[in-house]
């Protein structure tokens, strides 16, 4: 069989690739839950963009997909000269991403890509690839499929920590300093002296699509306050990025594959957990609780809990994902290092761009240390949201 691709610029066909997409997935030699079709589509319904999906066929047979949007960049600003560039769908919010290869083939499609498709495609000289798991093939291949024309760009490593699971909690504990486990025990005994304690979690045998969108809201609402309390936009500071949690969270309610823990103190939801279930792992994304129970570590019980919850279920890590927070390392030493590199075509107008990008990098760096963050933090809560979008990076 030969090799054929096209690319997917419908959103309507985009739709209609679900079934596909996930059973796609389901072949490739490092399969992660952002990596699925629900997880994309929700992340372009929500922020949109240009669709540029590569779909490459072996006959019949699809073999790979490339999820990208298109972005057009001038870097002269004026006149016809134009050079685009492709990003993931899913980033910056997704802690797994990379394309749907099937196993054993990744060095043929690679090669196929840029033999073919990208040279067909002569606008294209950016190509990102963002946060690859460190144990898909593509990171040992990266330098072996460019052609002269292109070069290699790394980017910052992103570090992972996990917790391997036991048979049980006990044997999980027992495995933590005698201090951690005593700090531990201590919070939940007080938690139970105080009040009434009740944990959960949907989906569950006896919730709805709207007991979800109740405990949607109050995790959002815990979430926000959480960072607004520091001074810190939150994951949900925009309508995009709160309708993007919806979305997903709906999807994979429905897929199975949602956990979203709970804690309720008297009744009061007071910090919740978003995680995932992922072939017998669970998976940290978001968390949040109320700061005016933040004397009662709520967050800490709850992850104590939802760790039990895991072993409980026979899983067999957790997942802390990205981010190096130093509660995670209360429960883990171990890492993982997802990588993340661009793919760049040597031309003038591609130099021009990275030039470009580099004087406003070194204007954010400026903006981050010389402005205040108490004037940084007015300025913030008295713009609109779509220029908080725009200038928040350089803010943080």
């Amino acid at each position: 069989m030969s090799l054929t691709y096209s690319v997917i610029r419908d959103p309507e066909v985009f739709l209609d690739l679900s079934d596909q997409w996930n059973t796609l997935l389901e072949t490739t030699a490092v399969p992660h839950l952002f990596q699925r079709w629900e997880w994309h589509y929700s992340w372009w319904q929500s922020f949109g963009g240009e669709l540029f999906i590569v779909r490459i066929d072996d006959g019949a047979t699809l073999t790979a997909l490339f999820p990208w949007i298109r972005k057009r960049h001038r870097p002269l600003f004026i006149g016809p000269w134009q050079c685009d560039e492709l990003l993931p769908i899913g980033a910056p919010d997704s802690d797994n991403l990379g394309p749907l290869i099937s196993s054993g083939r990744e060095k043929e499609i690679m090669g196929y890509l840029f033999e073919t498709v990208l040279a067909e495609t002569v606008s294209v000289t950016i190509v990102g690839f963002e946060e690859i798991h460190q144990d898909d093939p593509l990171i040992h291949l990266k330098d072996t499929y460019l052609p002269r024309a292109w070069m290699f760009r790394p980017q910052q490593e992103r570090i992972c920590p996990y917790l391997p699971l036991p048979d049980s909690y006990d044997t999980c504990l027992a495995e933590r300093s005698a201090s951690f486990r005593a700090s531990v025990r201590r919070k939940h005994r007080r938690l139970y002296k105080q009040h009434d304690v009740t944990f959960g979690v949907v989906p569950s045998p006896q919730h709805d699509p709207e007991t979800l969108e109740i405990h949607l809201d109050a995790f959002i609402r815990q979430h926000q306050a959480r960072w607004q309390g520091r001074d810190r936009p939150g994951a949900f500071a925009t309508p995009e990025r709160e309708e993007f949690m919806r979305r997903v969270a709906r999807r994979l309610c429905k897929s199975g594959h949602l956990r979203l823990n709970y804690l309720s103190l008297d009744g009061q939801p007071v910090a919740s957990y978003c995680l995932f279930h992922w072939n017998r792992r669970r998976l940290f994304y978001l968390s949040g609780f109320d700061p005016s129970y933040g004397h009662l570590s709520p967050g800490s019980v709850l992850l104590a809990n939802a760790i039990h919850q895991a072993i409980d279920e026979k899983c067999t890590e957790f997942d802390f994902m990205r981010g190096t927070a130093s509660f995670k390392y209360h429960w883990t030493d171990r890492v993982r290092r997802n990588q993340s590199w661009t793919l760049l075509k040597r031309t003038p107008l591609t130099l021009l761009l990275l030039g470009r990008r580099w004087c406003v990098r070194r204007l954010a760096l400026l903006i981050k240390r010389f402005i205040p963050h108490t004037l940084k933090s007015v300025i913030r809560s008295r713009l609109p949201n779509v220029l908080i979008k725009a200038i928040d990076p350089w803010f943080r």
